[in-house]
């Protein structure tokens, strides 16, 4: 993030070393402006809550399609303009 600039930032919940809603803290402390969509395969009230109360802008559930994804991205987008 302080060597490149990105439109949107996809992040799992669940990830190897650091969970995303951790990530998600740490990204918003850097580019608050950023939209940042979070997917979990375990869409629980508690898990979509924490995700959108860290700072995600969206959340898609797993499993999903391919265009599923694609349209989350394309609102993700949108959102930011």
């Amino acid at each position: 993030l302080e060597a490149q600039e990105f439109d949107l930032l996809l992040v799992d919940v669940i990830m190897p070393e650091y969970d995303g809603i951790y990530l998600i803290g740490t990204v918003r402390e850097k580019s608050p402006e950023l939209p940042i969509l979070v997917m979990s395969g375990y869409p629980t009230p508690e898990t979509i809550s924490s995700g959108l109360s860290a700072g995600a802008t969206h959340f898609i559930a797993k499993p999903f399609t391919p265009d599923e994804l694609l349209a989350a991205v394309g609102r993700a987008l949108k959102a930011k303009e």
